[in-house]
């Protein structure tokens, strides 16, 4: 318990230097390295994402720590350069003060499949085509907008009575951290929306009566 309480007391921030999201990509692009964040973690679970005001990163911790949404950090590790964003592995991670969940940044379907808001916490409208239970009993969804198709994806338990009552055709609005990484996707969408719960879907509307 102790243990626990001291990880999750505010931290004074340490004074290494500390990089923005955005650069990650630009200062570590030919190489690897070192690298200190700071932001607000955006998703906690299976797995960790970290934003701050210019994008998201994967993070992968040396030690898992119980963070909630909302929480700011300090994380430093090893860059890892990808296409799109970064990842930074055997992160250590200070929690540096509690705070509220990040808003969302609206955009299309069309728009996130590009790229440009990869780990990065969304809001994204689509018609539902297909769902189906994945590996380890994932809640699958697959979606469709203006042409463009993605999928979302959501951990079991509480979800799966919200999953098991949507109906194809209807039109959802979905909050979720934006993945473009074939790690994620296995090249099935241009991106994968990892949701955070059932509270990140709601239904705008029913699926059209001459369906």
């Amino acid at each position: 318990w102790n243990r626990t309480r001291a990880l999750l007391s505010p931290a004074a921030p340490s004074k290494v230097q500390v990089q923005s999201v955005d650069n990650l990509r630009l200062a570590y692009f030919a190489r690897t390295g070192i690298a200190t964040i700071r932001g607000v973690v955006i998703l906690n679970s299976p797995m960790l994402f970290v934003q701050d005001s210019t994008g998201g990163v994967y993070v992968k911790q040396r030690a898992t720590l119980p963070l909630k949404v909302g929480d700011e950090v300090e994380v430093t590790g090893t860059v890892q350069t990808q296409e799109f964003s970064s990842v930074i592995n055997d992160a250590s991670v200070r929690v540096l003060w509690e705070g509220i969940p990040m808003a969302p940044v609206a955009v299309t379907a069309t728009q996130a499949s590009t790229g440009k808001f990869d780990a990065t916490f969304i809001e994204v409208q689509g018609r539902l085509t297909a769902k189906e239970r994945g590996p380890e009993n994932t809640l699958i969804i697959d979606l469709e907008e203006a042409g463009q198709s993605f999928r979302a994806v959501m951990n079991p338990g509480r979800s799966s009575y919200v999953f098991d009552r949507l109906k194809i055709g209807s039109r959802l609005n979905l909050r979720g951290i934006c993945a473009v990484d074939p790690s994620f996707t296995h090249n099935l969408a241009p991106f994968v929306l990892l949701l955070r719960s059932s509270d990140d879907v709601s239904v705008l509307a029913g699926p059209p009566w001459w369906s």
